[in-house]
């Protein structure tokens, strides 16, 4: 039915996990901390943030909310066309 190019899927979620990083970075956060606000395993979320493991929509939401940034900040035009490519639009 639809076709997906896994790799570039991939790519946006790494570079969406590091943008994250940098942010909590930024804020001075540590990995421990901004696990127990989002009630996520530590471990887990430190494979996430270094591009290990794939980020989840609801980890992804959480983390913004934790950070409180908005997430379209991390919504890159060559993310747009991607999604809009592998639709067909």
């Amino acid at each position: 039915m639809w076709q997906f190019d896994m790799y570039s899927i991939h790519d946006d979620n790494y570079d969406t996990a590091k943008q994250c990083d940098n942010v909590r970075k930024e804020t001075g956060m540590s990995i421990a901390e901004l696990a127990r606000r989002i009630g996520a395993d530590r471990k887990r979320l430190w494979y996430v943030l270094n591009g290990q493991r794939e980020m989840r929509v609801d980890e992804f939401l959480q983390i913004c909310i934790a950070l409180r940034t908005d997430p379209r900040r991390f919504i890159t035009r060559e993310m747009i066309e991607g999604v809009q490519r592998r639709i067909g639009r």
